[in-house]
């Protein structure tokens, strides 16, 4: 069986190799290798996920479970899309028409203003539903030369284009430095706080990379 703290070692490990592999990341696309970049990234955003699944089970063990090596791997999977959703924490909303949407709405009780409110959340679950899987695509089609769906051209990841890595790695970027403020700087409270307090008890813990961007 494995104890919590092994779990808590084993999220604070993962969010290390998050920040290292986004780190790896930039390197690759301040030197225009813009397909290995995003490839990298998408691989970092996993590794979040798998801290975020460990502490989850840290504190499932916390209250009584019980979890063996094996149901770490069960748990974590190997199914790149669930990866994906689980590291995916927030969600960027572009090439959504704000303004028209909410216009000059003011007034939060209107009829008017809560059915645009309504529409604004229907959007946000709709691309937080379709992120996981896409952002698994772009790290296929950054990594392999295959045939694309009508079997006529061929994916290639050097025509992966700058202003699409760029965004890749600027969401996922985002997305660690928060953990990164609530494990490295203690900005957290509730759960993350007894999490931050027990990992300040091990002494020689590693230091988070600290986030940085394209």
């Amino acid at each position: 069986m494995v104890t919590p703290e092994f779990l808590m070692e084993g999220a604070h490990y993962a969010l290390e190799q998050c920040g290292r592999l986004l780190h790896n990341s930039i390197t690759l696309y301040q030197n225009e290798s813009y397909a290995s970049a995003t490839v990298l990234a998408a691989l970092a955003r996993e590794e979040l996920g798998k801290a975020i699944e460990l502490r989850s089970m840290r504190r499932e063990a916390l209250a009584g479970a019980t979890f063996t090596a094996k149901d770490i791997k069960r748990r974590c999977g190997t199914n790149h899309i669930q990866k994906q959703e689980r590291g995916q924490t927030s969600i960027v909303l572009r090439d959504v028409p704000l303004n028209e949407l909410l216009g000059n709405l003011h007034d939060p009780q209107s009829d008017e203003y809560q059915r645009a409110d309504a529409r604004l959340q229907e959007i946000v679950a709709e691309q937080a539903s379709r992120a996981p899987a896409e952002r698994h695509q772009a790290r296929m089609s950054s990594l392999y030369v295959d045939p694309d769906d009508t079997g006529t051209a061929w994916n290639r990841p050097q025509l992966q284009t700058q202003d699409d890595a760029h965004i890749f790695l600027t969401d996922a970027i985002n997305d660690y430095s928060v953990q990164y403020d609530h494990y490295q700087r203690g900005n957290v409270a509730g759960d993350g706080k007894e999490l931050y307090d027990a990992l300040q008890k091990w002494g020689n813990r590693p230091y988070l990379p600290e986030p940085k961007w394209p």
